[in-house]
C-alpha cells in the first residue's frame, strides 16, 4: 500500500515570492538543496545536492518536472540516488493566495511505502517547510552550518510558531517528549541532576536507548543534559543543549548544540547518523509545536 506525506502552511508572504523560492536555483540553495538544478519546464531536468560540511555530497534527488503552473503549481518526481531501491516518488507543491497577501502552501510526497525513507522525509518536510516559511517571510534564513556536522560537534537552528514555553515543555515532559522524539518511552526528572533515559525504536527495527543526567535547565530558555548509550558508563563527554529565544509574533527560535563526538557514530547499512537523526527530529519538534500550522 503506498502511504503519502502531506503537509500545508500559510506563509506570509504572496504567492509569487513562495514560487519563486520554490523555483528558482539560487534561491532554493538559501533554504534547501547545496545545489540545485530545475529546468522549469515540463520534461525539465531536476537535480538536488544535499553537502556535508566538508563539501562531499550527502544525499543526491533526481526527477523532472511533471506539471509546472508559475504561482500556482509545481510538480516533480524524486528519487534518491543513494539507494538502488528507492521507489518512484512525487512531490507535488500548491500554492493558493489568501487575503492579506499571504499564501496557503501544501506539499504532496507520494510514492511511498511504510519504512526508513518514508519516516526519513516526513521529518525532513517538516524541518525544510519551516525554513521555506522564514525565508519567504524574512529573505534569509540561518546558515545552512546549522544542518551540517562540524567536527566534533553539531549545531542546528530552526524556527518554531509557538511561544518558548510550549516548546520547552515539548522538550521536558515525558509524556509531550514521545509525540516527537523517543517513541519507545521517556523519563526526565527536570531539575539539576536529575535523571533522563530515552528509548527508541529505529524505522529499521533496532532499538536504541540513552540515558544521561540534567546538567543545566532554566524554564522557558535552556535545557542541557549529558548523552550516553544506555550501556555505556554514564560520563559527560557528550552534551546536548537546547537554547530556546522568543521571537516576535509568539515564535521561538530554537538552537540545538550536541557536542563531545568522539566519531561520526554512522551506521552505513541503516544510513543513519547524528545528523541524519538530528534533522529528522528537529522537523518532528516543528511539527509537534507548532500544531494546527503544519499537518501531516
Amino acid at each position: 500500500m503506498s502511504n503519502e506525506i502531506r503537509k500545508t502552511i500559510v506563509i506570509d508572504a504572496p504567492a509569487e515570492t513562495v514560487y519563486k523560492a520554490l523555483s528558482d536555483e539560487k534561491e532554493l540553495t538559501y533554504w534547501f538543496p547545496s545545489h540545485a538544478i530545475l529546468d522549469r519546464r515540463v520534461g525539465g531536468r531536476m537535480e538536488f545536492k544535499f553537502e556535508r560540511d566538508d563539501g562531499t555530497v550527502d544525499h543526491k534527488v533526481v526527477g523532472e518536472i511533471i506539471e509546472i503552473v508559475p504561482g500556482k503549481k509545481l510538480s516533480f518526481s524524486w528519487k534518491n540516488t543513494s539507494d538502488p531501491d528507492f521507489p518512484n516518488t512525487k512531490v507535488t507543491w500548491t500554492l493558493e493566495p489568501l487575503e492579506g497577501g499571504k499564501t496557503r502552501v501544501e506539499l504532496v510526497h507520494t510514492g511511498f511505502e511504510k519504512g526508513r525513507w518514508f519516516d526519513l522525509h516526513d521529518g525532513g518536510w517538516s524541518f525544510f517547510i519551516g525554513r521555506l516559511q522564514e525565508y519567504c517571510t524574512k529573505g534569509r534564513v540561518e546558515s545552512r552550518a546549522m544542518y551540517k556536522e562540524m567536527g566534533k560537534e553539531i549545531r542546528k537552528t530552526v524556527m518554531i510558531n509557538a511561544p518558548s514555553d510550549a516548546v520547552f515543555l515539548a522538550l521536558t515532559d515525558d509524556k509531550e517528549l514521545v509525540q516527537w522524539f523517543p517513541n519507545q518511552g521517556a523519563a526526565l526528572d527536570a531539575r539539576v541532576g536529575g535523571k533522563l533515559e530515552f528509548r527508541f525504536l529505529r524505522p529499521d527495527g533496532e532499538k536504541h536507548a540513552f540515558h544521561g543526567k540534567i546538567l543545566e535547565i532554566i524554564p522557558g530558555k535552556k535545557l542541557s543534559y549529558s548523552w550516553n548509550n544506555l550501556h555505556e558508563p554514564m560520563s559527560d563527554n557528550e552534551i546536548i543543549t537546547w537554547t530556546l529565544e522568543p521571537v516576535d509574533g509568539g515564535k521561538t527560535r530554537v538552537a540545538l548544540l550536541h557536542t563531545g563526538l568522539k566519531e561520526s557514530k554512522e551506521d552505513v547499512a541503516g544510513g543513519w547518523s547524528y545528523e541524519a537523526g538530528w534533522t529528522f527530529f528537529l522537523g518532528q519538534l516543528v511539527e509537534h509545536c507548532n500544531g494546527p500550522a503544519i499537518k501531516s
